[in-house]
């Protein structure tokens, strides 16, 4: 999961699930546009947890668990990590991204609506 936003107003909601691998590296280091942060990102995308992302492309933090107060509900088959990036969407003005490991579907979250960008086996589509 992905989720761009303003970190200082994320940050009630966010918490670490391991050691902040970005922790201390200047932000021309950590931003998602620099072609050298992709081989990291990808690698601990493998992991759980969020990425927190500013507005500029930085990252703030990996491997974050994300949690709120927010009800929520999901369309059967659709797990935490989807919950996780409503909850924060209606929470915080924020966009959450997430990709099913078991899909590989890609949905977009903004002010707690889900939105399919890529849907493989089924679709997502528009939730509210």
């Amino acid at each position: 999961m992905f989720v761009l936003g303003n970190v200082d107003r994320l940050a009630p909601y966010v918490h670490p699930l391991i050691l902040n691998p970005f922790f201390g590296y200047a932000a021309a280091d950590r931003n998602v546009l620099t072609a050298s942060v992709d081989e990291t990102v990808k690698e601990y995308a493998l992991l759980d947890g969020a990425f927190v992302i500013n507005g500029d492309g930085v990252i703030d933090s990996a491997g974050s668990l994300i949690q709120t107060d927010e009800y929520v509900h999901l369309p059967s088959g659709l797990g935490t990590r989807h919950a996780a990036a409503v909850a924060i969407s209606k929470a915080v003005d924020c966009i959450a991204m997430t990709v099913s490991s078991s899909t590989r579907q890609i949905c977009l979250f903004r002010k707690g609506t889900m939105f399919s960008l890529f849907a493989k086996g089924f679709g997502c589509g528009n939730m509210t």
